[in-house]
């Protein structure tokens, strides 16, 4: 989640309510937390709730810092603690990467606890908290709508939150740069870097470390506001290379970065092949895999044509005699 929610006081409180119906309703009502921002606030809200919060040190180093030391002591003395920290945004753990310090907590975290998970919204904290308490699952209800409309964090973070309306900024993304899809010598490529770091890299690979220091360049913040600058001076370097190229040569120093294909293109990768997304039938025809996968049984066997006019009749039937 982003900062911005913390300071409205709306979402202050639809999370909070939400995460105390989650642990009240699984026996948890104690609260322990570093003081200090969002943490007082969220905090006050939930002893509002009927939670009890218990405050300790101050906010030298990162909350999450400070309970690592609690979470390894409770895991190895079999103390019942559940530990709440993370604060990214989904594209940012998409990276392995986290907003703070570009610290991956979920993977930091999970060789100290009994078990670990991301959730992505405050409402599944509950049905977290009761699997692994019960080890019981539950039903899934997945709509087309919702999935779409999910995709949308980003914007709706603006538009939940401050309230502001997101307006079309093609491919870019609004808070990193440069984050974005650049033309080459013969297609476009797309190049993320999401912090400072993977911008040293990438003004190295691109023969021009200068740019790591430049005024306008220097920070996320100033890349972000002057992007249009950093664009274009970037596309005057790619545009010297094929795409391939330039793909290879970013790779190889550790900059995110990926050819932009065409749907002929996508349906040939390995990936997609291997994931059993594009099946061949009997017949010779290929058709779409389905994106679900299960653990219990073949989810990448070929698929069958439609049946001929009673061409199963004899085995239908005979499961109802």
């Amino acid at each position: 989640m982003k900062e911005v929610f913390f300071r409205d006081t709306r979402c202050i409180t639809y999370w909070c309510c939400t995460f105390n119906r989650c642990f009240t309703s699984n026996g948890l009502n104690n609260m322990y937390g570093v003081v200090g921002i969002p943490v007082t606030d969220f905090s006050r809200l939930a002893e509002l709730k009927g939670m009890k919060f218990y405050r300790f040190r101050r906010e030298d180093a990162a909350g999450f810092l400070n309970g690592l030391t609690a979470l390894a002591e409770a895991t190895k003395n079999c103390f019942p603690m559940i530990m709440i920290s993370g604060s990214s945004d989904r594209h940012i753990i998409d990276l392995d990467r986290g907003d703070y310090e570009g610290l991956d907590q979920y993977n930091v975290a999970k060789p100290l606890c009994k078990a670990a998970y991301r959730v992505d919204h405050a409402e599944d904290m509950g049905l977290t908290v009761a699997r692994e308490r019960t080890g019981k699952g539950t039903t899934v209800d997945v709509s087309m709508l919702d999935s779409t409309f999910s995709l949308m964090v980003q914007n709706l973070m603006l538009a939940l939150g401050p309230h502001e309306v997101p307006h079309r900024i093609g491919n870019r993304h609004p808070d990193m740069y440069p984050f974005d899809t650049f033309d080459c010598q013969d297609q476009p490529i797309a190049i993320c870097c999401g912090n400072d770091h993977l911008w040293g890299l990438l003004s190295n690979a691109l023969d021009y470390p200068e740019w790591i220091e430049q005024a306008e360049f220097k920070t996320n913040d100033l890349r972000e506001k002057n992007w249009q600058k950093v664009k274009d001076t970037m596309q005057a370097v790619l545009k010297t290379k094929k795409a391939a190229e330039w793909n290879q040569v970013l790779h190889d120093a550790g900059v995110p970065a990926g050819l932009v294909l065409n749907v002929d293109k996508t349906r040939r990768l390995d990936q997609i092949i291997a994931r059993g997304m594009v099946k061949t039938l009997p017949d010779g025809n290929e058709v779409l895999g389905s994106p679900m996968k299960y653990g219990t049984w073949n989810s990448y066997g070929l698929q069958k044509d439609v049946p001929k006019l009673d061409e199963d009749g004899d085995k239908i039937r005979k499961e109802f005699e």
